[in-house]
C-alpha cells in the first residue's frame, strides 16, 4: 500500500494570524534562536511552517514564525496538512526527534563545515556546535591555556607545630606568652603575629588593568 499524502497545499500567511500549538513542547534555546535568525538572514525561507488546517494549529515552524512576527512580516510560506487531533499530537511529538537521530559521515560532514562562511557570529555558533555535537570539534585543554597570563605561587615556607594544653590554664599561659588572643573558635595563629591577610580582599587584575590605574 502507498503511503497517504497528507499534504493538501501551499500558500502564504501572516505570522500574527496562526495559531501557535497550546501542546508544543519546544523550548528555544538562545543560541538555537540566534542561529535560525541568522541563517534566515542570509538565505532566506527554505521550507514552509506546516499548519494543519483542520484545527489551524502550527505543527512546525514555531520559532520562525515568532522571529517573522518579531520582525513585522507580513507574510511567510506555509504547508498545509490535514490531520486529526491525535495525529498532529503524533507529528508535534515525532517530528523533530526523528531528525536527531541521524548519524553523521564525518567526512562529508567536514568538508561542508570547512568551507562554510563564518563570518556572521550566528552562523559561527551554529556550525561550531554542529561540529562539537559531532565529534568534529576536538578539545585541546593546552590550546585554551594559550595566552593566558602566567600565574605563579609563590612558595611559603613555614614550620608547622601542634600544641596540645592540658588545661584552660596552660591556654592562658600560652597566650599571654605569644600576645595572642586564643578561644574556642581560634583555629590557627602566627607567631610572631602577621596581618590577617584574607584571599577575598584581593582581586585578579591584567597587566591592561594596572597600566589604567597608574595613569589615573
Amino acid at each position: 500500500m502507498a503511503w497517504e499524502n497528507r499534504i493538501i497545499g501551499s500558500g502564504i500567511e501572516n505570522p500574527d494570524e496562526l495559531n501557535k500549538n497550546p501542546k508544543n513542547w519546544r523550548v528555544h534555546t538562545r543560541l538555537q534562536t540566534k542561529s535560525m535568525e541568522a541563517i534566515l538572514d542570509k538565505i532566506g525561507w527554505v521550507q514552509e511552517v506546516i499548519v494543519n488546517k483542520r484545527t489551524g494549529n502550527l505543527v512546525d515552524g514555531h520559532l520562525r514564525v515568532e522571529l517573522a512576527s518579531k520582525r513585522k512580516e507580513t507574510e511567510i510560506p506555509v504547508k498545509y496538512v490535514d490531520l486529526s487531533e491525535e495525529e498532529e499530537d503524533l507529528v508535534l511529538l515525532t517530528y523533530d526527534p526523528i531528525g536527531a537521530l541521524i548519524q553523521a559521515d564525518a567526512e562529508a560532514l567536514k568538508e561542508l563545515a570547512d568551507t562554510a562562511d563564518r563570518e556572521d557570529e550566528g552562523i559561527r555558533a551554529l556550525i561550531e556546535d554542529i561540529e562539537g555535537e559531532y565529534g568534529l570539534f576536538k578539545f585541546d585543554p593546552e590550546d585554551e591555556w594559550k595566552g593566558m597570563p602566567e600565574f605563579k605561587q609563590e612558595e611559603e615556607k613555614h614550620f608547622k607545630i601542634i600544641v596540645h594544653f592540658p588545661d584552660d590554664n596552660a591556654v592562658n599561659t600560652f597566650s599571654e606568652l605569644v600576645g595572642q588572643k586564643i578561644t574556642e573558635k581560634t583555629k590557627y595563629i602566627w607567631f610572631p603575629k602577621q596581618e590577617d591577610i584574607r584571599q577575598r580582599d584581593y582581586e585578579y587584575v591584567t597587566d591592561t588593568d594596572a597600566d589604567t590605574d597608574e595613569t589615573e
